[in-house]
């Protein structure tokens, strides 16, 4: 697992009390042909480890991006994708930001010119669109979360920004 074996290295054990959490992955096990429902499983996984060291911060979900040089695997990517969305619809604390369909072209295709050469990862632009996308979001959880300091960082997803919306 991959997401699993990463936390355990990386694990902060204490040293810092984030207020929000933004996580991004799902790339290189979908193009490893790791099917949508184990990548998700090992998600789900992941987070109850997060969780039993952050269990009231707030979670952000950035989705497997489109990019063209891993067009083959977009449909299981995808899939991971909506599994991901619609169990953090159902889960307090738990967001979904849509940062994936603003890099598709109208004709929806990944938009080669958000890429660098190599076709997979963001460029400038790219991350100045995700930017555009996650800022808003995260300002309302941070609003969200000032509005119940002493509350032990609650953070009801309708009040935060509902993770439907993107």
């Amino acid at each position: 697992m991959v997401y699993g074996s990463y936390y355990q290295k990386t694990r902060f054990r204490g040293s810092y009390d984030p207020a929000v959490i933004v996580f991004y992955a799902g790339d290189n096990d979908a193009a490893s042909a790791k099917p949508p429902e184990q990548i998700f499983e090992d998600y789900k996984q992941l987070l109850s480890k997060i969780r039993s060291d952050y269990p009231n911060t707030p979670f952000v979900y950035l989705p497997i991006k489109p990019a063209s040089s891993r067009w083959q695997y977009w449909d299981n990517m995808s899939k991971t994708n909506q599994l991901i969305r619609s169990y953090n619809q159902k889960s307090g604390n738990l967001y979904y930001v849509d940062t994936a369909s603003a890099l598709l072209t109208e004709e929806g295709r990944p938009n080669d010119q958000l890429f660098l050469k190599d076709r997979l990862h963001l460029n400038k632009k790219g991350y100045e669109i995700w930017n555009d996308i996650l800022r808003p979001r995260l300002n309302s959880i941070y609003e969200k979360l000032k509005g119940n300091e002493g509350k032990s960082g609650s953070c009801e997803q309708r009040a935060c920004g509902d993770s439907k919306a993107g």
